[in-house]
């Protein structure tokens, strides 16, 4: 074969891929356009007005709200309270009171009001102890890190008073905490994500092209779901591992605040890992997410009390059912009854609870497969 034939041979695959590709961009553009991370990003879990400025946190629920919030065919109704919390008011303290902290996982999108774990944590201690034992009080706001939750915890912690704080750490809490809630900002009453080409290092691909922004998605979906990786919930950011471990050193220096803030208000403190459906759903055991299993530590050697969610998820049958939606990882119904039921036998045996359990039917907090 002659030279240049085989040059030949080398060049029309190319030319026939740079050909396809246009045309693949056109088909993306077409039937999956893609929301690419140079735009401004109006956050899903908004409607209008829900939110209000926090000179600390960034924003925060706004007080006195109700809402409906819709988001691919999933409908959450909810209300906040004069503290812009969600649920009731919480009146005069006289009982034991839980407060959960966290984001839109333990604010609860996807469900009804009652539904939420930390709220399925004092139906089950009640159930246990005895009704009006306990009160648990919602305190997730949809986007925070941990961060926001320790902001939330200086502002409602002395006028709530609570006797046990446990905070909600899903994965993509790490790079929550990387960037901060300076790249939030309520405009107009809604919630705008402030991204910027220089922050997020975009290439020109990552900013025009959609065929790029989808394949990075699959690589993301890939990477965590085959290789141990944790979410980044930002495709194209190319998060590294020195970013991990900053985003990790963070939120135990932020567990160590809430902490402190805990101790100074007398209540006591707890880390809530939550499951993510592509660890659940694929088997993952927490020693396989070395970055996770780390921080696990450093806090157990901390002092500060944890619960691990995802030995929980895999014990139970139908592990899609414990979720909304494909890789999304918010809790359905059921999610929320099996791991707020598995709180709560953690909290009594923690010995935060105080009298012994009352005899009790059937315990409903056995698997739900």
């Amino acid at each position: 074969m002659s030279r240049g034939k085989g040059l030949l041979n080398l060049l029309i695959p190319v030319v026939v891929l740079a050909l396809l590709m246009p045309v693949a961009e056109i088909i993306v553009r077409i039937v999956k356009p893609q929301q690419l991370p140079s735009q401004e990003f109006l956050r899903q879990h908004v409607v209008k007005d829900m939110y209000v400025e926090d000179a600390d946190a960034g924003y925060r629920l706004a007080p006195n709200f109700t809402g409906r919030i819709e988001r691919s065919g999933i409908v959450t109704d909810f209300t906040t309270n004069s503290l812009g919390m969600r649920g009731d008011e919480p009146g005069p303290k006289n009982c034991l009171r839980v407060l959960g902290l966290g984001d839109s996982y333990t604010f609860g999108w996807g469900v009804q009001a009652g539904e939420e774990w930390i709220h399925v944590v004092g139906t089950e201690l009640n159930r246990r102890h005895g009704d009006g034992t306990v009160q648990s009080l919602n305190g997730g706001v949809n986007g925070y890190g941990t961060v926001g939750a320790l902001h939330a915890l200086r502002r409602l912690g002395p006028e709530l008073q609570p006797d046990v704080v446990l905070v909600g750490f899903f994965a993509n809490d790490f790079t929550d905490n990387l960037l901060g809630p300076e790249i939030f900002e309520v405009r107009d009453g809604y919630l705008f994500d402030r991204f910027s080409a220089d922050y997020f290092e975009e290439s020109f691909l990552a900013r025009e092209s959609h065929l790029f922004r989808l394949g990075s998605r699959a690589w993301e979906t890939a990477r965590v779901k085959y290789f141990g990786g944790v979410p980044t919930t930002r495709a194209v950011k190319n998060f590294s591992e020195e970013d991990f471990q900053k985003g990790s050193d963070l939120s135990e220096q932020y567990f160590r605040e809430m902490q402190a803030v805990c101790d100074e208000i007398g209540a006591k403190f707890g880390v809530v890992w939550l499951p993510a459906d592509v660890y659940a759903l694929s088997g993952s055991q927490p020693e396989d997410i070395p970055v996770r299993h780390a921080l696990q530590e450093r806090v157990a050697e901390a002092g500060i009390a944890s619960v691990d969610l995802l030995p929980v998820a895999l014990r139970e049958g139908r592990r899609s059912g414990l979720y909304l939606l494909p890789a999304d990882g918010h809790l359905s119904a059921r999610g929320n009854r099996v791991m707020g039921r598995a709180v709560a036998r953690w909290v009594e045996e923690q010995g935060w609870v105080g009298n012994t359990p009352a005899e009790s039917p059937a315990d409903p907090a056995a698997s739900e497969s």
